[in-house]
């Protein structure tokens, strides 16, 4: 059977869920065991060292795991990929040429555009250059979009199989978040407790007017909510990156360009942060409230904002951080750190919207609908 053709109901996506989900672990344990034995034969490896192989085995582990999530999922689509690719490789080219150019006037002089026998070999040397660059860029493509629908699909995984039972575990909180819970069952009151601090639920309200409403179809991309996940996404990496490279203890032990290294590897967690949020956008999950409902989507983001959004924190590394930095490789360094945190959240957020977003929300509000917990 053709793949992404057989994932017709609920029960085929959770099987299909469960083999991402084995998938993962398995290469999980292979890589770090392979990565800590070889770290042991080299000797006690440096803190950044370690942290890279932490960074890269997740990265690896993503992409085996992209691989299975692909065969299942990469024909069910919204936007085809004919023009897609087309764009891409477009892009690819012009990001090539200007890339070479810039390098071949500046180390080879101007006269590179003139074709004469003197210049030949310039030009052949930029015309093979180019066909390296764009076939790089192309392989860099894949491995990157692989990666994100390992990422997506672990997510969406997990989505599907957490969801019902975090909407049901936000109706008892107000049951549970009593005298006689924390007395009986104290992992229970602890649970809501932390539930109810992730989404910022007013203690006032009462959690068991929780409802939602069935997701209407979206027959076309959801730009919209596309737009707005890439806008929080980078908004959090920038605030990530602030937070980290004009830290001043971590200055102290790492060169700017090494936590710049890191950050750039934490970034690409930041999607399975955001996209989420829209789960309980799409169902409109609310609790009722004395004068306007709560909606979760906005508690959790407002939640999550809270945590990465310090002003006073940022003002002082920023203070900090005055002179033991140069301003402009500072600048030049997260400019070029945005930039590959744009191309990667706009592919993964568009991997998760175009492959994964209209099944996931249906298959969320079938799982509350078949337990009658939720309306």
């Amino acid at each position: 059977m053709e793949a992404g053709a057989r994932l017709e109901s609920l029960e085929e996506r959770k099987r299909v869920d469960g083999k991402i989900i084995l998938i993962f672990k398995i290469s999980i344990i292979l890589i770090f065991t392979f990565s800590i034995f070889n770290l042991l034969i080299r000797g006690v490896p440096a803190i950044l060292t370690s942290i890279n192989v932490v960074l890269n085995g997740l990265t690896l582990a993503f992409f085996l795991t992209g691989l299975v999530s692909w065969y299942y999922y990469g024909k069910k689509h919204i936007i085809g990929y004919r023009k897609l690719f087309f764009y891409i490789l477009m892009l690819i080219v012009l990001i090539s040429l200007i890339f070479l150019s810039a390098l071949f006037i500046q180390y080879r002089g101007l006269d590179v555009i003139v074709f004469d026998t003197r210049v030949a070999l310039r030009v052949e040397t930029f015309i093979i250059g180019l066909i390296s660059s764009v076939l790089g860029l192309n392989l860099i493509y894949f491995f990157l979009l692989v990666m994100g629908f390992g990422i997506v699909g672990l997510l969406s995984a997990v989505i599907r199989a957490s969801t019902p039972k975090l909407l049901e575990d936000i109706k008892g909180i107000t049951k549970n978040l009593d005298a006689e819970t924390k007395d009986e069952d104290i992992a229970l009151y602890l649970k809501c407790r932390v539930i109810a601090w992730l989404f910022a639920i007013p203690p006032y309200l009462d959690t068991v007017t929780l409802s939602v409403k069935k997701p209407a179809r979206d027959i076309k991309f959801p730009k919209d909510k596309f737009k707005t996940a890439i806008m929080w996404e980078v908004f959090l990496c920038l605030i990530l990156a602030v937070n980290i490279s004009l830290n001043p203890i971590l200055l102290e032990h790492f060169s700017l360009n090494e936590l710049f290294s890191i950050t750039s590897s934490l970034a690409i967690f930041i999607p399975m942060i955001v996209l989420p949020w829209f789960v309980f956008l799409k169902l409109e999950a609310e609790i009722d409230g004395p004068a306007r409902d709560f909606n979760l989507y906005e508690g959790m983001k407002n939640r999550v904002l809270s945590l990465l959004v310090a002003t006073g924190t940022i003002i002082t590394f920023v203070r900090l951080s005055y002179g033991r930095i140069d301003p402009r490789i500072f600048v030049v360094s997260l400019l070029g750190y945005l930039f590959g945190i744009l191309i990667l959240t706009v592919l993964y957020t568009f991997v998760y919207f175009n492959h994964f977003w209209e099944d996931l929300i249906n298959d969320v509000y079938r799982s509350l609908e078949s337990e009658d917990s939720i309306r």
